[in-house]
């Protein structure tokens, strides 16, 4: 038997509603990637929306300071490794994020 919970859990995890806020009022981050195969054009697309990028459990999301500004496009292109991110790894994707993280926490 599955019961539910009589309280939320409790996280340690960062909210941050105004930062959000913030990150919507931004211009998309992978606006300045070149895109690297020839002939294509990428452009932004959609809303601007805060992309929880640090880490995580499955199916949660990170602290809200870790959130980056991505169009709708470009934030799927992130999830899916396609248009400007094709090609990439692990390992670039997640140096990408830390420096735009590192960038909106200077700003």
């Amino acid at each position: 038997m599955n019961r539910s919970r009589g309280t939320p859990r409790r996280t340690s995890k960062v909210r941050d509603e105004s930062y959000k806020a913030w990150c919507r009022r931004q211009p998309c981050c992978a606006r300045s990637l070149v895109v690297p195969y020839p002939g294509k054009i990428d452009h932004c697309s959609g809303r601007i929306d805060p992309d929880h990028t640090g880490s995580r459990g499955m199916g949660q999301k990170a602290d809200d300071r870790t959130c980056i500004s991505l169009c709708r496009h470009h934030h799927r292109c992130r999830a899916d490794f396609t248009g400007p991110f094709r090609g990439w790894d692990q390992a670039r994707m997640r140096a990408w994020m830390e420096q735009q993280v590192a960038e909106y926490n200077i700003a």
